[in-house]
């Protein structure tokens, strides 16, 4: 559903990575997993998404802020955030699946957002 989105996602933010190499500092990821855990997973469609992701400069934080905003404006997010067919667990496996990975280095979700096992 969401699998070229979140390709996408990893690919963008891999780039940040080349420019900020903090990005995969633990408080960054805490940061970036809660706007993906509450404006994805929960649909908190109200969600804001500030640039606060802790990163050592506002060049950084702002970075991260634009990538993000880009995946919640992705046709295929747009749809699954639209639809009543999936429930938060649909979305966080969606979102969390291990086949999907970063074009260059191969970096999956966790590197940007910590683990996601399971919904709380």
């Amino acid at each position: 559903m969401i699998y070229n989105a979140v390709k996408e996602l990893l690919d963008n933010l891999e780039q940040v990575f080349e420019d900020h190499n903090e990005i995969g500092d633990t408080t960054t990821r805490q940061c970036s997993h809660e706007v993906i855990y509450q404006k994805f997973v929960k649909a908190q469609l109200n969600y804001e998404i500030y640039p606060e992701f802790e990163m050592f400069s506002d060049e950084g934080n702002v970075s991260i802020q634009q990538v993000l905003i880009l995946f919640f404006e992705h046709p295929q997010v747009q749809s699954v955030l639209a639809s009543d067919s999936f429930t938060a667990e649909d979305r966080r496996k969606m979102f969390t699946h291990s086949h999907i990975i970063s074009s260059k280095y191969h970096f999956g979700y966790d590197t940007f957002f910590g683990g996601m096992d399971e919904l709380y």
